[in-house]
């Protein structure tokens, strides 16, 4: 109830959850909505679509897949960068990247993988209201992370 149905409305909408769980950690998220106008490889560095960024940079993308029954949208949040292995996997030059994409960490932002879920979570109570009755996401726990990875 009350999503858009064209694209750019649905992504905007259904990312403020996220706009407001970066924001409960300090940083200045926003949507951001351009036409579609180039088509990089490294999708965090187009200029396309709608888009959560601060500063002006990317910090959150998301893919969308839509039927006549549902919408299902997925992001990511960047937590930290290695600009020199985008560069170099994407070719191109790495203050480019800089220029185009944030992360956490250029905040001084290191919250742990609980910390991060859980100020989103609670974006997307703001941004959307309370779940369903029982509001299965007072109950997640998030799976512990795989063996190498912080």
């Amino acid at each position: 109830p009350g999503m858009p149905r064209d694209l750019p409305g649905s992504f905007a909408f259904l990312s403020q959850g996220v706009v407001l769980g970066l924001r409960r950690l300090g940083v200045p998220a926003e949507i951001e909505s351009a036409p579609d106008a180039t088509r990089d490889a490294l999708c965090y560095v187009r200029t396309q679509g709608t888009n959560v960024v601060a500063h002006g940079r990317k910090i959150s993308g998301g893919a969308q897949r839509r039927t006549r029954w549902a919408v299902l949208q997925h992001g990511t949040v960047i937590v930290v960068r290695d600009e020199a292995r985008m560069a170099r996997i994407f070719r191109t030059d790495e203050a480019f990247i800089r220029s185009r994409v944030t992360c956490l960490a250029d905040f001084g932002l290191a919250p742990s993988r609980e910390q991060l879920v859980e100020a989103i979570t609670e974006g997307f109570r703001e941004a959307l209201g309370p779940l369903e009755a029982g509001d299965p996401m007072s109950r997640y726990t998030p799976p512990a992370p795989v063996q190498g990875n912080p």
